[in-house]
């Protein structure tokens, strides 16, 4: 596969609303040291803690939402993606109100949650669906690096930029995705949809335009695609990586690297960015499986030295170190498989619904832990809280073990069906501009038609005033005596 290929451009293009995403989840701790002074706030206050946690709260309902935009337009990825990013582009801006009022603020950010959670099931999908099949581990992981990247962004701009220049910049990275969307094909699912609906109507002998196909998720022959994705996002949530990104910055000023905050939490981050496109290699080459237990193998050992170090207090430097290891482990694997497995398992007609319900389970379990992780401190200490997660991470082995699978392909497209759905997308943008064009026919015309009713209206009323009234203005009166 070459590098260069015309389907990794787009999938750079799609990657925008994964960054998106990204900017989402960590711009809480890239803004907190200008939002919480601002507003008299600390880590532990309420106000705070809503704030940081009302985008995963909402963003469990982003994907339903994806899927209210995909029946509008038909199953059309370009235009979901289009609605999204505007819709974001807009919000990010409303964001700004948290400059007067946190409360506001919330509100706010519960709506940018929900953006987030929209791009957070559309993006994976549409990346998968124009994915090369020799390439799809790699490109499977194009969306886990999106998310990476726009965290990488946030803390690095973070601070030179402000919380306001961050929204601003945010919105403008949304708007810049809803252009270059309108440049690239549509998903091919759409013409396997299409294929089945015509065989679907040749089977019933109906010829009607109108059959579609409608199949239901819930059914006993998707149980098990569906219990894997849904399994797969709770344990990436549960291995521990919410923490170890929270605290990140505190363990690398213990270990003397005392710059920001965010350009501390950038680096590890940028680590984590780089280490997922060598985990996309390794998919392609050994398969899901034994890529999810080797990554989970790693999390594992490095959380329980992590977990010794903090208990015996060995060295400063040793937190550093395997944190970093870890997050490269954590990249391999159990970061980017979760969001694409799910699109790989269903076939194109129900493969929205199980994409969404995976999504929504991902955000659910994401806002768990946030408020898991302080009683799980108080009542073990840091030490019972890394080695509950290393526990956790033995049970997804197993998991992985006995329930991850290589998807089958997915549907093949032809290149004469490639070229049915570009003329579809001309007959489309064609059909909107004869729209227009006959718009302003029937209005030209209609205009006319006032102007001509007018006119015969004027006419009528001189030929009239003619026969009734003589040259001196008086009334003709044909027979006297009816007077």
């Amino acid at each position: 596969m070459s590098l260069c290929c015309k389907q990794l451009i787009w999938a750079f293009v799609i990657l925008i609303g994964s960054i998106n995403f990204g900017e989402v989840v960590s711009f809480p701790s890239a803004s907190s040291h200008q939002i919480m002074p601002l507003h008299g706030l600390t880590k532990t206050d309420l106000k705070w803690s809503f704030y940081n946690a009302v985008a995963s709260l909402i963003g469990i309902f982003g994907p339903f939402c994806t899927q209210m935009i995909l029946k509008i337009v038909k199953q059309s990825r370009k235009k979901t993606i289009f609605i999204i990013a505007v819709y974001a582009s807009c919000i990010w801006l409303v964001n700004m109100i948290v400059k007067f009022s946190i409360w506001a603020g919330i509100v706010a950010r519960a709506m940018i949650g929900l953006a987030g959670g929209a791009f957070s099931s559309i993006c994976p999908m549409y990346v998968v669906e124009i994915a090369p099949p020799e390439a799809r581990g790699f490109f499977g992981c194009l969306p886990e690096a999106g998310i990476i990247l726009g965290e990488v962004l946030v803390n690095f701009l973070g601070t030179p930029l402000g919380y306001l220049g961050l929204c601003g910049f945010n919105s403008c990275l949304a708007l810049v995705l809803a252009i270059l969307i309108c440049f690239i094909p549509e998903s091919p699912a759409l013409l396997v949809l299409e294929r089945k609906q015509q065989q679907k109507a040749l089977t019933e002998n109906d010829d009607s335009d109108e059959t579609k196909v409608k199949v239901s998720l819930w059914q006993l022959k998707y149980i098990k695609c569906l219990l894997t994705g849904c399994g797969t996002a709770i344990f990436q949530q549960f291995s521990g990586i919410g923490p170890i990104t929270a605290n990140l910055s505190t363990i690398m000023s213990e270990s003397g690297l005392h710059i920001d905050s965010n350009y501390q939490a950038g680096i590890a981050s940028l680590g984590q960015f780089l280490a997922t496109f060598m985990g996309g290699g390794i998919i392609d080459k050994i398969g899901r499986k034994r890529t999810w237990i080797l990554s989970n193998i790693g999390i594992i050992t490095f959380l329980i030295i992590l977990a010794l170090n903090i208990k015996y207090n060995w060295s400063t430097y040793i937190p550093l170190v395997v944190i970093l290891i870890y997050m490269v482990f954590y990249a391999w694997g159990v970061g980017p498989i979760p969001w694409f497995i799910m699109p790989e398992y269903f076939p194109a007609e129900v493969r929205a619904q199980g994409t969404n319900v995976a999504s929504s389970v991902s955000w659910a379990t994401q806002f768990v832990w946030v408020f898991v992780w302080p009683i799980i401190v108080k009542s073990m200490g840091e030490f019972g809280g890394f080695l509950f997660f290393a526990c956790c991470s033995v049970v997804s082995v197993f998991f992985g073990f006995f329930c991850i699978y290589e998807p089958p392909p997915l549907e093949v497209v032809t290149d004469s069906e490639k070229a049915h759905l570009r003329e579809i997308e001309e007959n489309s943008t064609n059909s909107c501009n004869n729209e227009r064009k006959d718009g302003h026919v029937k209005a030209k015309l209609a205009k006319k038609n006032r102007i001509e009713n007018r006119t015969n209206i004027d006419d009528n009323l001189d030929e009239e005033i003619e026969e009734n009234y003589n040259s001196n203005g008086e009334i003709i009166i044909d027979n006297p005596t009816e007077l």
